[in-house]
């Protein structure tokens, strides 16, 4: 596995991540972008209440959708299969091989 693919491995990783911790905290997510929405209305003395509103709406269904897929996602992720020094993939242990067989030495 070279180096771009373990990047690749990692980003999607933090990529779950990020999206089950969005998903757990949707209501806390929620409040906030009602809190931000109401300071920025303030702040701008209501000539932007259209644009925030609409900013609102877009981000909740955003976040609705990360829920979705959160729900519908299996709870763990498939093992990936080692490598060996080589980059070489070994397959996993199965139920009869629990232990796997050391590679042969030379």
């Amino acid at each position: 596995m070279g180096f771009y693919d373990k990047v690749k491995v990692q980003a999607g990783d933090l990529l779950d991540k990020a999206v089950d911790t969005a998903a757990k905290n949707s209501d806390k997510i929620t409040e906030g972008l009602d809190k931000a929405g109401d300071y920025v209305d303030k702040r701008t003395k209501g000539k932007y209440t259209d644009k925030i509103a609409t900013g609102k709406v877009k981000a909740k269904q955003g976040l609705e959708k990360l829920e979705s897929k959160n729900a519908a996602k299996p709870a763990s992720p498939p093992a990936r299969p080692e490598s060996d020094a080589f980059g070489t993939s070994s397959p996993a242990p199965g139920p009869d091989d629990p232990e796997p067989t050391p590679p042969p030495m030379s």
